[in-house]
């Protein structure tokens, strides 16, 4: 799939070279490095055609505490393309989405740290994967939509948008999902194939809800080789099904909007498949948990700059579950240094609780990050990272962990 993408972009860029000329615009001012392509780029969407592609690369190390010290380098790119089928087709109303990525280099977290709260969001096993891919029909003057195809739940469910800016895996798709469900569930890097329904019933209320495979690895063991291009699908009872159901209202959020934005979410989810109880005797034929999630502008200098805070929570029954309840929470200051009016600065804290029925009791990081940007295209991130208690065991010493990532979009 990334390749057809890579394709797309050739031709692209080709086309742009025979269009009429346009006034260069400097690297350092672009929007995406790869510019206009001539005036085609701008064209295209008037038409519906979006085309977006990213590279993020990573240096991460362990420089003290947990399994080895080491440093190791992990990349990530992606390719995707939205069409509005009204524009190209007068199908009112509807959107395809495709989505590509390539992920490689080992991560750090189980070669150098040992923990479960990922130190990186990108970390993935390597491959060249088909990722969100589905079509959206929205409805009723846009107050209710349907998307059918395969895709994640992180970024619609149970996450607040400001934790994406954090580097840690655990602050984006929550980990009172990720590790007590059948093999992650339907989240990054394994979409999932579903339909979510959205209804916008009242002008700052939203209901949604969506069913996925009870098992987007296909794999009893959860191995990632059986999918590991995402075009590996098997439907069936006996894997179960992972649902969620979320009540949400935002704040300031509809266009000129003067006050402060936010959003508070909250739900619920459910996996209809069999779940041994940690005795190892006893059989639960369903598993769930409960979350809620607020995020919230709590101050604004202007437009975009400010303070920017979320905290989070979810639980689930200690019998059956690794983690009977996870709590995070953090802020990003965007603007804090004069001048630098896109900088963000962002400090986050996870705190993860195992089920008293295990042997480890819990897992916690602290993470401070600087997003400094070099270019509208192009963010410079440091990041470092205070793993307490790794995995939960008393064995591991406590891990500092540093990462320097670039993120260009073309």
């Amino acid at each position: 799939m990334p390749n057809l993408w890579i394709c797309c972009f050739l031709l692209g860029m080709a086309a742009a070279s025979a269009a009429e000329p346009a006034p260069p615009i400097p690297w350092h001012q672009r929007e995406k490095l790869s510019g206009d392509w001539g005036g085609l780029r701008d064209r295209w969407q008037e038409r519906g055609i979006e085309f977006n592609m990213s590279y993020a690369a990573q240096v991460m190390g362990n420089v003290a505490g947990g399994q080895r010290r080491g440093a190791l380098y992990e990349g990530l790119m992606e390719a995707s393309m939205d069409l509005d089928l009204q524009k190209n087709t007068g199908w009112r109303g509807a959107r395809l989405h495709v989505h590509g990525i390539w992920t490689h280099g080992p991560g750090p977290s189980g070669k150098l740290i040992g923990n479960e709260l990922l130190q990186s969001s990108r970390e993935a096993y390597d491959s060249v994967r088909l990722y969100d891919t589905w079509l959206e029909q929205r409805m009723a003057d846009d107050q209710v939509s349907i998307r059918i195809g395969q895709h994640t739940i992180e970024g619609e469910f149970a996450t607040p948008a400001v934790s994406a800016f954090f580097l840690n895996g655990a602050l984006g798709y929550p980990a009172f999902i990720a590790n007590n469900t059948r093999n992650g569930g339907p989240g990054f890097p394994m979409p999932a194939l579903g339909i979510r329904l959205r209804w916008d019933f009242a002008p700052d209320w939203y209901w949604q809800a969506g069913v996925y495979d009870g098992d987007n690895t296909d794999s009893d063991v959860g191995s990632p080789r059986v999918n590991r291009h995402g075009t590996h699908h098997h439907l069936s009872a006996q894997q179960g099904w992972f649902s969620v159901y979320e009540l949400g209202r935002t704040r300031h959020l509809r266009p000129g909007s003067t006050g402060l934005p936010g959003t508070t979410r909250l739900g619920a989810w459910v996996h209809t498949d069999d779940f041994v109880n940690h005795d190892q005797t006893t059989m639960h034929d369903n598993n769930w948990g409960v979350y809620i999630a607020w995020d919230q502008m709590v101050y604004r200098e202007r437009d975009r700059q400010g303070l920017h805070v979320f905290a989070r929570a979810g639980a689930s029954p200690p019998n059956r579950n690794h983690y009977a309840w996870v709590l995070d929470a953090g802020g990003v200051y965007r603007g804090l240094i004069p001048g630098r009016d896109d900088d963000e600065v962002g400090a986050a804290f996870i705190y993860g609780r195992h089920s008293n029925r295990l042997d480890t009791t819990y897992e916690s990081v602290v993470e401070l990050a600087y997003g400094y940007k070099l270019s509208p295209a192009i963010t410079l991130q440091p990041d470092v990272q205070w793993i307490s208690r790794p995995a939960g065991r008393r064995d591991l010493e406590d891990a500092w962990a540093l990462s320097l990532s670039l993120k260009a979009t073309f």
